[in-house]
């Protein structure tokens, strides 16, 4: 390998890392919503897991759809242990510090 394709390496991840923590693109958020969405059964518990779902992330704030008004009273107790959850599961990639529960019955 030449030293000048090392440094055209050094510069497309430097490129892709500009891409990804760029805010207009808001990769970041999306990758961090799939991570938290597929590991949600882990995250919630399975009581909770199929009555729920991760429906956008936006900044440090996690909005939760839920299949009944009575599951949103229920899981306000519970957030705080969500979002350490959450942030245990990921370390310091992700730290969401609030979540905010929705209705939608479409669950």
């Amino acid at each position: 390998m030449k030293e000048n394709d090392e440094n055209n390496f050094s510069s497309f991840k430097d490129i892709v890392k500009d891409i990804i923590d760029n805010d207009r693109y808001n990769l970041k958020n999306k990758f961090f919503y799939e991570l938290i969405k597929s590991r949600w059964n882990d995250i919630i518990g399975n009581d909770f897991s199929n009555k729920t779902h991760p429906d956008r992330l936006v900044d440090t704030i996690l909005y939760v759809g839920c299949s009944n008004q009575g599951l949103i009273y229920t899981l306000n107790f519970y957030k705080k242990d969500i979002i350490k959850n959450i942030n245990e599961l990921f370390k310091d990639d992700i730290n969401i510090v609030n979540i905010k529960f929705f209705f939608n019955g479409k669950i």
